[in-house]
């Protein structure tokens, strides 16, 4: 009974001496097992934060590059407003000399319809009251002349006010014409500039969460480094 119980205590010291033996070996593969998980973790990490970094630096190239053209959309957009304003304050003088003309071709034609009446309700009498007045056929030729000359004089006025209305109307079709195309012109470059802020800003949005994203990824590759 007793050298029983001597075999039992000695294969249970065996054993324990084999377990003792057999576990330091099984917590090294278990590190290495953790350890390579963490490797493996802080490798793709940082593999992200190259591609989120390249994209950053991508990002923030285009940014620049907006801001160079939203600047210079900028600067055409005010060459044009002032064009536009120039074109306006060109437009509104033509139709001041517009209005001042036809005012002068009516006062013109009211004076040339009063003396065409006049003349024509006083027409031969006139004349055959000048031939009994008038001996000296010399003074009847001038005033004959004379009333031919106001005649063309008026008519001449009124050719000339209508060659000046016609010229200005044209110039003012022209400028109307040089108005709209300037206002056409200045919506597509409003719209562009729309677009462009449009582009700037969601590249802006993109650059922030790249950022935060890098530095989260940072903090974690800090972590399990440590």
């Amino acid at each position: 009974m007793h050298w029983r119980i001597i075999m039992v205590a000695a294969l249970l010291g065996i054993v324990a001496v084999a377990q003792a033996q057999e576990a330091p070996g099984d917590l090294t593969r278990i590190k290495e097992r953790e350890l390579e998980v963490v490797r493996a973790r802080i490798n793709t990490l940082k593999e992200s934060m190259d591609a989120s970094a390249a994209e950053r630096d991508r990002l923030t190239t285009e940014l620049q590059a907006l801001e160079v053209r939203i600047s210079e959309q900028r600067m055409r957009i005010k060459e044009l407003e002032r064009q536009q304003r120039y074109t306006a304050k060109k437009k509104q003088a033509l139709d001041d000399e517009l209005a001042e003309r036809e005012a002068h071709l009516d006062e013109e034609s009211a004076a040339l319809a009063v003396q065409v009446r006049s003349a024509y309700m006083s027409g031969g009498t006139e004349k055959l009251r000048l031939l009994l007045s008038q001996r000296d056929p010399a003074t009847l030729g001038r005033l004959m002349a004379y009333y031919r000359y106001l005649n063309d004089y008026r008519a001449g006025n009124i050719d000339a006010v209508i060659a000046q209305i016609a010229r200005l109307d044209e110039l003012r079709r022209q400028i109307a014409a040089e108005e709209t195309r300037l206002g056409e012109l200045a919506r597509e470059r409003y719209g562009e500039l729309t677009g462009l802020q449009a582009s700037q800003e969601s590249r802006s949005t993109l650059l922030a969460e790249l950022r935060q994203k890098i530095a989260s990824e940072g903090r974690e590759v800090e972590r399990l480094a440590a």
